[in-house]
């Protein structure tokens, strides 16, 4: 998951010279004479790599935009997309919860992996953020956090 403005202009970047660099690599493979199929197979890894990041760019762009589709139901990343989405830096997320900017990223880096409730209290009022937990009675079904709704659905 991209985290910063500058990673996102980065992993962009990249993605955008590595479609031209495909592209070519596809053209050479077709002049050597390689099947459709052939190059499908030699390109697989380049390109699941490729489509990975073009998704993040693509899951950055909808975050800031306010659209979470896709991570609704993971908690740290949640935290970090309403970071986004609020305009914040890491930094000014660090000054509010007066803690270090690599505290913020170390953080983020593991998706708040693990997160305490104290420390998940203190950074969604950070970001201006709320939500409800409460226990779900269906056996079978975990709890999914909907934090832009202040809702607790299964």
């Amino acid at each position: 998951m991209i985290k910063t403005e500058q990673e996102y202009k980065r992993t962009k970047q990249m993605v955008e010279t590595e479609k031209a660099a495909i592209q070519d690599q596809i053209n050479k493979l077709k002049e050597k004479g390689f099947s459709d199929n052939e190059i499908k197979n030699l390109m697989a890894a380049g390109m699941a790599i490729h489509e990975q990041k073009k998704w993040e760019v693509e899951l950055y762009e909808r975050i800031k935009r306010g659209d979470f589709s896709g991570i609704e139901h993971d908690l740290g990343k949640m935290l970090i997309a309403f970071r986004i989405y609020r305009g914040m830096t890491q930094r000014d997320l660090a000054k509010k919860l007066g803690v270090s900017p690599a505290q913020v990223s170390m953080d983020e880096r593991n998706e708040y992996h693990g997160i305490s409730v104290s420390k998940l209290e203190r950074v969604m009022k950070a970001l201006g953020v709320k939500a409800y937990f409460k226990p779900v009675e269906k056996q079978g079904t975990e709890p999914v956090f909907d934090l832009e709704n202040n809702l607790v659905t299964n």
